[in-house]
């Protein structure tokens, strides 16, 4: 019997993680190679000089996180998937969402999360 309820908590757990996956892409092109803004995994909103790309999505929840170092912002100037009637610009939606400590934002490091709170599309 112990070992029936050990393996209903297993399974259990490994189901439940069963939906969400992690990646890291060092380049855009390394992404575009493993079909992973084709998938959604990662916003084609990216631009092409995009560069450590970590990306973390779950399947069952409909959500998707991702940061990334960009040598400048003039990719902000065309986001235009922002809920205007709570965020003034896309600078100001990437300075509110707090970006997961082993990442931290800085000069040119982005956060984009969609789903969920802190969701900026």
């Amino acid at each position: 019997m112990k070992i029936f309820i050990v393996f209903l908590v297993v399974i259990f757990f490994v189901s439940g993680c069963a939906g969400n996956s992690s990646k890291f892409y060092g380049t855009y092109g390394d992404a575009v190679a493993d079909d992973a803004i084709a998938k959604g995994w990662v916003p084609d909103f990216l631009p092409q000089n995009a560069t450590d790309i970590y990306e973390r999505h779950s399947v069952d929840a409909g959500g998707v996180a991702v940061i990334f170092s960009a040598p400048s912002d003039n990719f902000l100037k065309d986001f235009s998937t922002l809920d205007h009637s709570y965020f003034t610009s896309a600078e100001e939606a990437f300075s509110l969402v707090r970006s997961p400590a082993n990442y931290p934002q800085g000069a040119n490091r982005y956060y984009y999360r969609c789903g969920g709170e802190g969701s900026v599309c």
